[in-house]
């Protein structure tokens, strides 16, 4: 897996004044008796190498502080994988692929992934001889009112 790189804080972002500075102040004022010299390091060593992270999702309210939503969206394809071992060739595989995706798309957007498949399949074979740009407006942003789920 590749290393992510460590996101730099914005100096004019509302908490480019939360230095490592500060991850270090922080963790010495948490002390906890019941550690050793060695764990409250480990601690205070995983809080600075964090910090960065930490200033990056109060930098930007649209950055989720969890990953369940995007583990819970590709289950699915765990779950399904001893299947996916009798698709005999590449290219049925990359179908497979390609229509796994956009249901989980649809369902990411609050589409019907039926409806939307089903405007998206009826859609893509005009639009792409016709259009260069037909992918994109194919997109879920796009897609017309009767694609989305009905509410309750």
């Amino acid at each position: 897996m590749p290393k992510m790189t460590k996101p730099d804080c914005q100096p004019d972002s509302p908490v480019s004044h939360l230095s490592s500075n500060k991850a270090e102040n922080f963790s010495d004022q948490r002390h906890h008796p019941a550690q050793n010299g060695n764990t409250e390091k480990n601690i205070k060593d995983y809080l600075l190498e964090q910090w960065p992270y930490l200033a990056r999702y109060l930098e930007d309210g649209r950055l989720e502080l969890s990953n369940n939503r995007a583990e819970r969206s590709i289950k699915p394809f765990v779950m399904g994988r001893k299947n996916w071992l009798f698709a005999n060739t590449p290219v049925g595989a990359q179908a497979s692929a390609v229509i796994y995706s956009l249901i989980e798309t649809a369902k990411e957007n609050g589409l019907d992934p039926y409806r939307y498949l089903l405007w998206v399949l009826q859609n893509a074979p005009q639009l792409s001889e016709t259009d260069e740009t037909w992918a994109e407006k194919l997109l879920p942003a796009r897609a017309p009112k009767e694609c989305y789920m009905p509410h309750k």
